[in-house]
């Protein structure tokens, strides 16, 4: 929350002295001085900071997307996304994207409060903006993201942003975009050999209902009422074995997700031969 509350007056500093006279005295603007304030109310214990790793199995998963019609998010499994208000249907693309992170905080505020969120977006301004505390390119923005972030420290809400490629979030994506999400599958006498000669798993992490390999799978889509559950990502992935065919985007998050996993765990993983793929 330190970087957040120098935003006021790292304003006032260019505005007021940017290549010109550095001995000049001006006034303070009320943010400003309540920045100030905030500064010299500090005690020693609040100015410590733990260096503790937190797991990123152990955050609660987030993924945002925006489009110019409509925002999509899906939190810990559940997918939800709905069109832009006339109010802000005309905003900049970067304001429309932190907009959805918001929406998804303050929508699901009784689930994330004291919670470390793993926020996943294809969107560098606005995560930058996020990590940083505010910028000084987007006053406007910047403005959103001192609010955020103050908002965020009252409820005890830690976010760690990450850029991914719009290609790999699948489901915020296209879910801003009311578009359904593609569906993959080996041909089920080819699984059955694998099973034959490696086990039976005890889930499919991807699929849908129409693909499935097993009876419990996770699925991309909140609707698949068959599913165990919804967004493997977001879901503990300890199992004595799973079967996971993973869509080219995700392939390498899969592998990194399957590292992270419990060394107890065993997974059948049908990756494609790309000899020549860096």
């Amino acid at each position: 929350l330190a970087q957040v509350k120098t935003r006021y007056i790292q304003r006032l500093i260019l505005r007021h002295y940017n290549g010109s006279n550095i001995r000049q005295r001006v006034s303070l603007s009320s943010l400003a001085r309540q920045e100030l304030i905030w500064w010299l109310k500090l005690c020693l214990a609040e100015c410590v900071q733990s260096f503790k790793h937190i797991p990123l199995v152990q955050t609660v998963a987030l993924v945002t997307d925006a489009s110019d019609v409509s925002w999509s998010y899906m939190l810990m499994g559940c997918w939800k996304a709905g069109p832009w208000s006339v109010v802000d249907r005309d905003r900049h693309i970067n304001h429309k994207e932190f907009l959805v992170l918001q929406f998804a905080l303050e929508q699901n505020l009784d689930t994330l409060a004291g919670k470390t969120v793993f926020w996943e977006v294809d969107n560098t301004t606005a995560l930058a903006y996020v990590r940083n505390g505010g910028g000084t390119r987007d006053w406007s923005l910047c403005d959103m993201a001192v609010s955020l972030r103050t908002w965020c420290a009252i409820h005890r809400i830690v976010i760690i942003p990450k850029y991914v490629p719009s290609e790999e979030n699948i489901v915020a994506d296209r879910g801003s975009r009311f578009l359904r999400v593609e569906d993959w599958f080996l041909l089920p006498r080819i699984v059955r050999r694998i099973f034959t000669l490696w086990g039976v798993p005890q889930v499919d992490l991807m699929a849908t209902h129409r693909s499935a390999q097993l009876p419990a799978y996770f699925a991309f889509d909140r609707q698949d009422v068959s599913a165990r559950a919804v967004d493997a990502f977001a879901q503990d992935w300890s199992f004595d074995l799973a079967y996971v065919f993973p869509p080219p985007p995700v392939i390498l998050k899969t592998l990194k997700r399957i590292w992270q996993s419990p060394t107890t765990s065993s997974f059948l993983v049908i990756l494609p031969w790309w000899p020549n793929k860096p």
